[in-house]
């Protein structure tokens, strides 16, 4: 198996397989003795013609790095436009992530939903969820207990 073998077996980095493709490759660089090239912080001033060919060596070492990361990465990826505008199911995402805790159940019931509402309508059902948090907080403990205490009647 040639050193070419690993880097052509190894699954693509897409846009859910970042942890794995990333272990997968940070084995690869370890074991080419190319981790230094990527991982590295630390810059050394090579000289131009010096005497055990550093340079050269390093620039081998880069160019092999280089490589590998190009041939794992989907098109897709490698192409992404930093200035594009983010999509309506990344933004969600983002929002979910975002929210307090109390509000997963309502998200979870959403999700389930057969047809998904937009991201605006994603927004104002939140804001009337927040709003009715709002108003059941107002509510007075006594309240709330003469409810419960109604119910057993």
């Amino acid at each position: 198996m040639t050193d070419l073998d690993a880097v052509d077996r190894t699954k693509k980095l897409n846009n859910i397989n970042y942890n794995t493709w990333s272990t997968c490759m940070m084995s690869y660089m370890q074991g080419q003795d190319l981790w230094e090239v990527v991982n590295s912080s630390e810059v050394t001033q090579l000289e131009a013609e010096d005497v055990n060919g550093g340079l050269r060596k390093w620039k081998i070492k880069a160019g092999k790095a280089m490589f590998a990361l190009k041939s794992t990465v989907e098109e897709d990826i490698s192409e992404l436009d930093p200035q594009a505008l983010i999509r309506e199911t990344r933004m969600k995402q983002i929002i979910i992530h975002g929210l307090r805790p109390e509000y997963r159940g309502f998200v979870a019931t959403v999700q389930g939903w057969q047809t998904q509402p937009s991201l605006v309508k994603f927004e104002n059902l939140l804001a009337g969820q927040e709003a009715l948090a709002k108003q059941m907080g107002r509510a007075s403990p006594k309240g709330q207990e003469e409810v419960v205490a109604n119910k057993g009647r």
